[in-house]
């Protein structure tokens, strides 16, 4: 059973449980963060720098104080970056910071039949 590929157990046709995906027609491109685009983990990293810049600047120069202050700006770049980089693209539906509009969760978990079934035991309704 270990030996099984992704790919074969991926019965519903799920873009981000197969192995190779065609992304170019996929409906949810410019709607979601795909696992396979280089942009996210590179815009994530980019993001993340000035968190650890500032704070190891904190821990050096300014002490415990600065370092107070450094954590709490480092996590409010941090709650910010989120927020208005990946929350309005993120496949985590669940999240409380998830944007994604709801068309778009939609026209997700129409191609994803158990994940619709969940949401819908949930109450939610498709528009």
């Amino acid at each position: 059973m270990d030996d099984i590929k992704m790919s074969e157990k991926n019965l519903h046709n799920i873009c981000t449980w197969d192995d190779q995906t065609d992304c170019a027609n996929c409906a949810n491109q410019e709607k979601l963060n795909c696992k396979r685009d280089k942009k996210i983990a590179t815009a994530f990293a980019v993001v993340s720098s000035p968190v650890m810049v500032i704070t190891i600047i904190g821990m050096i120069i300014i002490g415990f104080i600065g370092l107070f202050l450094a954590c709490l700006l480092s996590v409010g770049t941090f709650l910010y970056a989120l927020k208005v980089f990946f929350c309005p693209k993120c496949v985590n539906f669940s999240c409380p910071f998830n944007t994604v509009p709801k068309t778009a969760v939609d026209e997700y978990l129409k191609r994803n039949p158990v994940m619709k079934e969940a949401w819908e035991k949930s109450a939610y309704k498709l528009g």
